[in-house]
């Protein structure tokens, strides 16, 4: 997961093995748009809100 440049904050997570699971916090309020760094057409967004 990586961050895309509209996102409120940069970030991105290591490489997961299968079955791996990652966690990240999100602050602050905002939208973060982000992608999959090897299948860049694998898009998502979480909305955090105050």
């Amino acid at each position: 997961m990586v961050s895309d440049t509209a996102s409120p904050e940069t970030f991105s997570s290591d490489t997961l093995q299968t079955g791996a699971s990652n966690t990240r916090t999100f602050t602050p309020a905002g939208t973060y748009t982000y992608h999959c760094s090897i299948h860049p057409s694998i898009k998502g967004m979480v909305i955090v809100q105050s």
